[in-house]
């Protein structure tokens, strides 16, 4: 879990220890989240969501800095490490701007 950059009066870490501790209780009543962890830095939490993919997993970010993101993403699926969680790269397209 990572956090907005405006925090809306909460501490740092506040709403992404919210988030993950109703991820780890939804868990102990039968869903599917294998693990939640908390990274706050975006890039980094977007990194790391990006390399535990595995094909066929759907990935959701919700990100401040959409065109960063698009450019670390377009960067990590072009990356040789095995596998991609990108069938298709081209998926990821979208206009500079």
């Amino acid at each position: 879990m990572r956090e907005d950059q405006r925090l809306r009066g909460r501490k740092p870490g506040e709403s992404a220890s919210n988030v993950v501790a109703g991820a780890k209780a939804a868990r102990k009543e039968g869903a599917r989240a294998a693990k939640a962890e908390t990274i706050l830095d975006e890039m980094s939490a977007v990194r790391s969501a990006l390399r535990r993919a595995a094909p066929g997993d759907l990935v959701v970010m919700c990100v401040d800095d959409a065109i960063g993101v698009y450019r670390e993403t377009m960067a990590l699926a072009g990356a040789p490490r095995g596998a991609t969680a990108f069938a298709d790269p081209g998926e990821l397209e979208a206009p500079e701007g």
